[in-house]
């Protein structure tokens, strides 16, 4: 939101108009395509993929098709408070919560422990960054959120 906030101080008050809607139900998600126009500059267009669940913004074409076809996640969602963008999901076939950014992924499962930053150093691995298991897969969800935060 820092990003937008900047634009909204620089530029001022976008006009937004949505172009198009195509949904991906197979996937969990849909493709809105905008045209998106700041005061004094060109107009210009952006499509961005989002979960049917919850409208959580999950990137562009490339990022969406990598974490459902090639990653299997479903159940996409933030675990963070009052965000909409998505930052874990989960494997059904791995019994792994996933929590990613920008800068890396990883999955947690049963048997690995519940993500504590300030826990281990530089190489201890994530799964093993904490000092209690995780027993549940609501304990991998937290993990996988712990995570996410830790590498946004």
């Amino acid at each position: 939101m820092r990003f937008k906030t900047f634009l909204l101080e620089f530029f001022g008050q976008e006009t937004t108009v949505e172009l198009s809607r195509k949904e991906f139900p197979e996937f969990g998600y849909y493709s809105k395509t905008e045209k998106i126009t700041y005061p004094g500059s060109k107009p210009f267009t952006t499509t961005s993929f989002y979960t049917i669940d919850g409208d959580y913004y999950i990137g562009d074409e490339k990022w969406a098709k990598m974490l459902t076809q090639k990653r299997g996640l479903t159940k996409i969602q933030t675990s963070f408070k009052d965000s909409k963008v998505a930052n874990i999901g989960f494997n059904e076939k791995e019994q792994k919560w996933y929590g990613w950014s920008h800068r890396a992924m990883f999955g947690f499962g049963i048997g690995d422990k519940i993500f504590k930053e300030q826990f281990g150093n530089d190489h201890t691995k994530f799964s093993e960054h904490g000092d209690k298991k995780i027993e549940t897969l609501s304990d991998a969800k937290l993990a996988a959120g712990r995570f996410a935060e830790y590498v946004s």
